[in-house]
């Protein structure tokens, strides 16, 4: 495939970073003429989108609309269009340049090694608005952090080690719902679940692999997330904000739903939900997962030292 496109999907909620987390993957791709953008630009009057060109997908709507991230993820994945990839972002991220030649290369490798359905992820390393062009190029992988309270897993990022980058990619079991490279089929394959927000990324985990991808680490970082939200309006406060004495309700409900749905589809408690879509997949099962992992869901405990790595 002489020049594969790819899909930009990316999700803003009122985020004046947008246009430049836009204009910089463009800048800074070696092909900028094979990228598509897929974006559902969530918006007040400052932040509002406008784009004619055909390879710019834009679904403007006005912030009070908006219906959290899980619909906002699948809103993006609806504008895509067949391409040969795609890459999922927030809208906050600044990129090395090659970062499209590397990613491609990374999946190349990956399905020259025998993994079929590669998924490349990472908590991507942070970048600073004050040091824009100090971008640190090591490769972080996503490690087991322990359970939370709710009986769910917590991630923890750790920088890729010397050994490790010897390599391409390493091997990994956990997603990272703001940074996924993959085949065009993942978006044709699973299906963002509009009532998640707080509980993305363990059930995107858990769906990928029952679809039959295979999650690496690429051990360079050329993708950078901005993970400040001070200079940012966010969803969840103007929930609170704009439903007054209602809002702290609507909220506490609707993460009670999310993560009754998170442990149901974890196989922690049955809760009597229809997952619809949104459940696993036949490819493989959860059981399949642990062993991969090592971590026991289910009963939340570890079942073999290389979940710590």
């Amino acid at each position: 495939m002489d020049s594969p496109t790819i899909f930009v999907g990316i999700p803003s909620y009122r985020d004046p970073e947008l246009l430049q987390t836009i204009n910089d993957c463009i800048q800074c791709a070696d092909r900028p003429d094979r990228l598509a953008f897929g974006i559902c630009n969530q918006h007040d009057e400052q932040t509002r989108l406008n784009n004619s060109a055909d390879d710019w997908r834009i679904k403007n709507v006005p912030y009070p609309n908006s219906k959290g991230l899980g619909w906002a993820r699948e809103t993006v994945r609806g504008l895509y269009r067949g391409e040969d990839y795609i890459l999922q972002l927030d809208s906050h991220m600044r990129f090395r340049r090659g970062w499209d030649t590397y990613l491609l290369t990374v999946f190349t490798e990956a399905v020259d090694a025998g993994i079929s359905r590669p998924l490349i992820s990472a908590s991507c390393r942070p970048w600073d608005p004050r040091r824009p062009g100090n971008l640190d190029p090591t490769g972080v992988k996503i490690c087991f952090g322990g359970f939370s309270d709710r009986r769910l897993i917590k991630y923890k990022p750790q920088a890729i080690s010397d050994v490790e980058s010897r390599r391409r990619f390493i091997p990994g079991v956990f997603v990272s719902g703001h940074f996924i490279f993959a085949s065009g089929d993942f978006y044709q394959k699973l299906y963002f679940d509009s009532v998640v927000f707080f509980e993305e990324e363990i059930p995107l985990t858990l769906r990928s692999f029952s679809l039959g991808y295979d999650v690496i680490h690429p051990t360079e970082s050329f993708v950078f997330h901005l993970y400040e939200r001070d200079y940012r309006e966010l969803f969840w406060s103007d929930v609170l904000t704009e439903k007054q004495g209602q809002g702290q309700e609507l909220m506490q409900e609707r993460r009670r739903i999310q993560v009754r749905r998170a442990q149901q589809l974890c196989e922690i408690k049955d809760w009597g939900i229809d997952l619809g879509n949104c459940g696993l997949g036949d490819d493989r099962s959860l059981d399949e997962w642990i062993k991969r992992a090592h971590i026991d869901i289910r009963r939340q405990r570890i079942i073999g030292p290389e979940a710590m790595l």
